[in-house]
């Protein structure tokens, strides 16, 4: 088995600097320039090895009974510039940090706008002053409530053939337009207001998914520096096992002291959440059992991470179809002719 230096928890990337042949036993990865074989066939030498590939991102899969033993990277799904990208926009610091409340943007209110070829409302003056009209108008808020369920049912249930002129949904939507009250200075303007508030539950479900992404990734990245914490007793091990005797009955002078984490929350300060294991003197049989506690944590988290990233996509698929049929919305409104919105002009 190859010797690591000191500093041996190197990437090892799936690509032309590493190789695992099932049928001899044996990995080879390229760590500071130089190959570093790895005895498969041995608990200390596969155990090493895939400490590596953990604690750098990737898993060593199959067996070498069965002769299907790879190195594939594990998947985090989102990247940490994805959230730490998506949470600035919805209000949030980082993933390190709970974001505030998301809001359905204005560069998203726009560009479904842009997407009807309408011009966009939003007026820093009036718009925020038809809001507080609606809110200090019981007739206003009922109207306003109403359009923001008509929209919310539009969304959950898209008409097969979307809103074009002379359909039923056409026709709906021109009776919804045509009752609102002429107190309303912009038609448009009071769209946008209903496509925000219809549109922000899908808007924070799709926020919500890509926040626990970002928890689990960060979850994930400390039981991989734990497991590097083993790697190195193991390395520690390995050298003082060379020429002994009976080198299962080798032990380091010092006693476990592992943290693993809870797997599925953070704790209030933002980080993952510690729970020490402090056992036995380190041996063979030690180190073998911590690492297949932190396996099984590890794949614990990635269990979680691929559920919310199902629900991640399912939510980004629904609101891609929410920002389509809300341009189809706008696009309709637009074609209606002008004695059904000229109360609004």
């Amino acid at each position: 088995m190859g010797q690591l230096s000191g500093n041996s928890m190197q990437p090892i990337t799936p690509r032309s600097d590493f190789s695992v042949n099932a049928a001899t036993g044996e990995a080879t990865a390229q760590i500071n320039g130089q190959n570093v074989t790895f005895n498969l066939t041995t608990s200390a030498g596969f155990q090493e090895f895939a400490a590596a590939a953990q604690a750098t991102g990737y898993t060593l899969k199959g067996s070498l009974d069965a002769g299907d033993l790879a190195l594939v990277p594990n998947d985090k799904l989102v990247s940490k510039a994805q959230e730490e990208a998506f949470l600035y926009a919805t209000g949030g610091t980082s993933v390190r940090a709970k974001p505030s409340e998301p809001q359905v943007s204005n560069e998203d209110m726009q560009n479904i706008f842009a997407n009807a070829g309408v011009a966009y409302p939003y007026d820093a003056q009036t718009t925020p002053r038809m809001q507080a009209q609606i809110q200090n108008s019981p007739l206003l808020q009922q109207q306003f409530d109403h359009a923001v369920l008509f929209t919310r049912k539009l969304f959950e249930n898209p008409p097969e053939y979307g809103i074009p002129p002379g359909s039923p949904a056409y026709a709906q939507l021109r009776e919804e337009i045509n009752s609102l009250s002429p107190e309303l200075s912009n038609v448009f303007e009071f769209v946008l207001l209903v496509l925000r508030a219809a549109m922000e539950e899908g808007f924070k479900e799709k926020a919500m998914q890509l926040t626990e992404i970002g928890k689990l990734n960060q979850i994930s990245e400390a039981l991989n520096e734990s497991t590097r914490e083993v790697g190195n007793l193991s390395k520690q091990l390995s050298e003082k096992e060379i020429g002994a005797d009976d080198p299962s009955m080798v032990s380091l002078d010092t006693s476990f002291n592992v943290t693993t984490y809870d797997t599925k929350n953070l704790g209030p300060d933002g980080k993952p959440i510690p729970i020490t294991h402090r056992g036995d003197t380190v041996t063979r049989t030690g180190i073998d059992a911590e690492y297949k506690n932190l396996a099984a944590d590890s794949e614990s988290v990635r269990n979680h991470r691929d559920e919310r990233m199902t629900m991640f996509r399912s939510a980004e698929q629904k609101w891609n179809q929410t920002f389509d049929i809300a341009s189809s919305l706008i696009k309709a409104i637009h074609q209606m002719d002008i004695s059904v919105i000229k109360n609004f002009l």
